[in-house]
């Protein structure tokens, strides 16, 4: 008999300690969702709408006399949102001879009803620069 009550006295120690840690969660739970909900939807919010640049330099790539083979370059590729355009013809004079790309191509990358479009593609960063400014 005395190992049953040792085996009760356990039970209900278990039962209890498992009681607190529910609590605990509980109480978590509530101060999660009930008290803290609005700052947390912001801080979400304000995470979401960040943006970083992570610059991935690469290494050099050499010879076995130390001669490059490769390095990296930046480049650019230029997208349109072919339905925010109101006058092609007008957009895509101004923006061929800065891409260096005939007039038609660019015009027919930019007229249409679609929201992504690709107008070219290993652009310079100095022509990039030089085409926001020109818009």
């Amino acid at each position: 008999m005395g190992n049953l009550s040792l085996s009760s006295s356990r039970m209900r120690m278990l039962i209890a300690a498992v009681a607190v840690i529910f609590a605990a969660f509980g109480i978590r739970l509530v101060q999660i969702q009930a008290v803290e909900a609005s700052s947390l939807s912001q801080r979400a919010m304000n995470e979401i709408m960040m943006t970083s640049t992570m610059p991935a330099p690469r290494g050099t790539i050499t010879d076995i006399n130390g001669v490059e083979f490769a390095r990296s370059v930046s480049s650019v590729r230029v997208v349109a949102d072919q339905t925010l355009i109101q006058n092609p013809k007008v957009a895509a004079r101004i923006a061929a001879p800065i891409l260096k790309l005939p007039v038609a191509q660019v015009e027919a990358s930019i007229t249409g009803s679609r929201r992504w479009s690709k107008v070219a593609d290993l652009v310079t960063p100095a022509q990039w620069r030089a085409l926001n400014a020109a818009f």
